[in-house]
């Protein structure tokens, strides 16, 4: 386990963790460090997307991928403009494991659980789903996530996320941030502050056509800024932001004061 303050300046230790600690495994053909049953303990739930580290980070990818999570719903063609590299793993023109619709109805239910039991141990997110991810074979997309889960402990909402494989650069540079979003916004509509993002991944690892980038890794240059989930007294309402910031004029969800960072992360996209 590694403890950090948060994942800007803190995502450099944890690389850097990985690829001291971790060993040799070759799935599919693909040389990688990896560290199995690993935890990273995130204490500040409001930084953690590495910007200013010496890595590029795409605050385009960062926005699409958490609205899409908050919206519930799923865009191909929008997250493709992010980033061409997700062509790739698309299957018959759509993303198999995309989160959003499978935990688009699961988040009023557990945001509903916590209301009724604050100390409640069932308030679990799974998206994993062995029907559709076990027992089909030869698709590109399988969700790497298996159950987010969130627990109320001394009036804070601590996030725990469970994955059964992570990409310490590729992945968890952009994980960290969608779910801690997904827990400050929850923990708003509770009344609570966020507390620990707890990530457990039962492999996280590194590929060794990584190695060398790590070099280029530093502590964070200037202010980070960064969004602060959205802000809704309902899950419903946060589903309905976030489709708006995607699909209204960027100019509109400006005017209005709603979430200017992601309006300005996600302009680019609408303009192309």
């Amino acid at each position: 386990m590694i403890e950090v303050p948060d994942l800007v300046g803190g995502y450099v230790d944890v690389v850097g963790w990985v690829r001291q600690h971790g060993d040799w495994a070759t799935p599919r053909s693909s040389c990688t460090l990896e560290i199995l049953g690993a935890t990273v303990v995130v204490h500040d739930p409001y930084r953690t997307l590495p910007l200013g580290v010496g890595r590029g980070v795409s605050t385009k990818v960062a926005a699409v991928e958490a609205l899409q999570l908050l919206g519930g719903f799923t865009d191909p063609v929008l997250t493709c403009k992010a980033s061409g590299a997700f062509e790739k793993v698309k299957d018959g023109g759509a993303f198999h494991g995309a989160y959003g619709p499978r935990t688009a109805a699961q988040f009023p239910r557990v945001i509903e659980r916590l209301k009724s039991d604050r100390y409640s141990r069932r308030a679990v997110v799974t998206i994993w789903d062995p029907v559709h991810d076990l027992f089909r074979e030869r698709l590109h997309d399988y969700p790497c996530t298996m159950t987010l889960e969130y627990a109320i402990r001394n009036d804070k909402l601590i996030a725990l996320t469970h994955m059964r494989s992570n990409d310490v650069w590729l992945g968890l540079a952009y994980d960290a941030f969608v779910f801690t979003q997904v827990q400050i916004t929850i923990a708003r509509i509770l009344g609570v502050e966020p507390g620990r993002y707890i990530h457990h991944a039962s492999s996280l690892h590194l590929y060794e056509t990584d190695l060398k980038k790590i070099d280029e890794l530093h502590e964070p240059n200037g202010e980070v800024k960064l969004p602060r989930g959205i802000r809704s007294t309902s899950w419903e309402g946060v589903q309905s932001q976030a489709q708006s910031l995607v699909y209204e004029d960027p100019l509109s969800t400006l005017a209005r004061g709603m979430h200017p960072l992601y309006a300005e992360w996600i302009e680019p996209l609408r303009a192309s």
